[in-house]
């Protein structure tokens, strides 16, 4: 039995129109398989898309967005490739990424009535400025009238505030005249600082895009910071000195004193001189070498013409200073008060404008 099935299978033979027909089934049978399962795809994709979008048309009524609004956002969207989500309405991040999504791109008129345009609706939905407790993303959250320092190089900055802002660019108002050996070129990268009331010291880079002078003073026009960085960390300028302190070297009664005002007033001040300073410490040329941790009582204003106070130091770091007898003491201010830090910024920034004036 089992020999003649396999004599009857090897006899078998198929005709070419009976294996077209067989492949054609198996091909039809494929073809609807994989189509319906694109079709589900599809439906569920289409359902998505329109659920998504379902939302973001009740964040926009939520929002008090017009229809016109609604319709170019929706139009620019679509320019760039970006999906239109509740979230873009609701996170000043991803709107303003949205944003630079647009300007980048060079596909739409990037003129006035695009400026007016979205800065208006930015405060519309409550992003210029973000609400308190939230981190800034771009320079494009700043409201006009905050002050910023442009940031050259290590040792030079300008300050100013910001004029006037839109979806573009910022202006800025410098408080200080600039220097003929300053070259503020189009294109230049520069760093931006600026301190936000309530929140943290920020910074970021951008460029310089154009810059003129008029009655008012000097203004530059700068790129948006993209990416700004957040950082609780003082950061404070220096600038050069040149002029007489009076030092006290800490010693038991001093440090153990509740208050030192009331020891020092009775003891013979050490003159030195003060090289540079900032908000966070100074350079102190000494007439001998202190060890690191030294402590020290620094009067900055001898003369009571800066208004500036008797701080607390404590030497980092000390160096002989080449063909003298002098030292150069790098000292760390410690405990001061808010108001005192105030008040050394204050003078630090003074004292730059009046060296930029100058030269």
């Amino acid at each position: 039995m089992y020999n003649a099935w396999v004599e009857a299978w090897n006899n078998f033979k198929i005709s070419g129109t009976e294996l077209f027909l067989c492949l054609l089934f198996l091909a039809v049978f494929v073809l609807l398989f994989a189509w319906s399962g694109y079709w589900v795809w599809s439906k569920n994709r289409r359902q998505r898309v329109l659920s998504i979008l379902h939302l973001f048309r009740l964040a926009c009524r939520k929002k008090g967005l017009a229809a016109e609004e609604v319709n170019t956002m929706r139009k620019h969207a679509k320019s760039v490739g970006h999906n239109l989500e509740s979230a873009l309405l609701e996170s000043n991040i991803a709107f303003d990424k949205f944003i630079s999504k647009v300007v980048d791109s060079g596909k739409t008129e990037r003129g006035q009535e695009f400026n007016e345009f979205y800065a208006q609706m930015r405060h519309k939905l409550g992003f210029r400025p973000p609400a308190r407790g939230l981190a800034l993303n771009s320079t494009r959250e700043l409201p006009a009238g905050q002050n910023l320092y442009v940031v050259l190089s290590e040792d030079l900055f300008l300050e100013g505030y910001i004029e006037s802002i839109d979806e573009i660019n910022l202006a800025v108002k410098l408080l200080a005249v600039v220097p003929a050996y300053i070259n503020l070129t189009i294109g230049q990268a520069v760093q931006v600082f600026f301190n936000r009331s309530g929140d943290a010291r920020y910074s970021g880079s951008c460029d310089i895009d154009s810059g003129y002078s008029d009655a008012r003073g000097e203004h530059i026009i700068l790129s948006h910071c993209t990416e700004l960085r957040r950082d609780q960390r003082r950061q404070d300028f220096r600038v050069e000195e040149g002029r007489s302190v009076s030092v006290w070297v800490m010693d038991d009664a001093l440090e153990q004193a509740a208050d030192p005002m009331l020891i020092i007033a009775d003891r013979v001040p050490i003159r030195a001189r003060l090289d540079d300073i900032s908000g966070g410490g100074a350079s102190i040329i000494f007439h001998r070498n202190l060890q690191p941790n030294q402590g020290l009582m620094v009067n900055l204003d001898p003369a009571g013409v800066y208004g500036l106070p008797i701080v607390k130091a404590v030497v980092v770091r000390s160096s002989d200073r080449s063909r003298t007898d002098r030292w150069v003491l790098s000292v760390r201010f410690e405990d001061l008060r808010p108001s005192e830090h105030q008040r050394l910024i204050n003078y630090i920034f003074q004292k730059e404008r009046e060296n930029l004036q100058i030269a």
